[in-house]
């Protein structure tokens, strides 16, 4: 790295050799980040990318880490016999609003199979759809951010602490202990061919 690579490093030479490390470190990456940075600049402003702090830009690109439970509302629809009104829907809401970020999140990656959020209802492509199943375990359509809720005379408490079911079976292991600390009993279910 230094004209005289054969020579002992000493401590008087020690920042001379850390500024070329630092300069080869930086130019080794830089053809890469060049390709990523142009392809980037392809389908985002990147010119303004100066007005935001990196917490700010991450957020405008991936979404927040934290559920904002009047944004869930303000993009909520419901299906037929379904409204704000309907037991089970309040229940949902009320359960979520006691539940901390990260049930929620399990929650809206069970719905949705999002880990963070639009900041704004502008975000959301499609709603976040609660309709009603005759009875079982609360079940999700990601593709359609839809989860079905039981309405077979389900109790708060039940829903609550019902499982759910989803296509990624094994997603529920991980789970289960942040479950179990919010009181959440969990039940396996056998695998049941549609």
């Amino acid at each position: 790295l230094l004209a005289h690579h054969a020579q002992c490093l000493t401590f008087a030479q020690r920042e001379p050799f850390i500024g070329v490390c630092v300069e080869v470190l930086a130019r080794s990456g830089h053809r890469q980040l060049s390709a990523f940075f142009d392809g980037l600049s392809g389908v985002l402003p990147t010119e303004l990318f100066p007005m935001f702090s990196a917490s700010e830009l991450e957020d405008l690109m991936f979404g927040v880490p934290q559920v904002d439970m009047g944004v869930i509302r303000s993009v909520a629809e419901f299906g037929r016999d379904m409204d704000w009104d309907t037991d089970v829907v309040r229940w949902f809401f009320e359960i979520m609003d006691e539940w901390p970020d990260e049930l929620r999140l399990e929650v809206i990656q069970f719905v949705c199979a999002k880990t963070r959020l639009p900041r704004s209802a502008d975000g959301w492509g499609l709603p976040f759809r609660l309709e009603s199943c005759s009875k079982g375990l609360p079940q999700s359509m990601t593709c359609f951010n839809t989860i079905l809720l039981p309405t077979d005379g389900t109790s708060k408490h039940e829903l609550r602490t019902r499982p759910a079911v989803r296509d990624d079976r094994l997603r529920i292991r991980d789970t289960a202990p942040r479950l179990a600390a919010a009181g959440v009993r969990l039940q396996v279910q056998p695998h049941q061919e549609r």
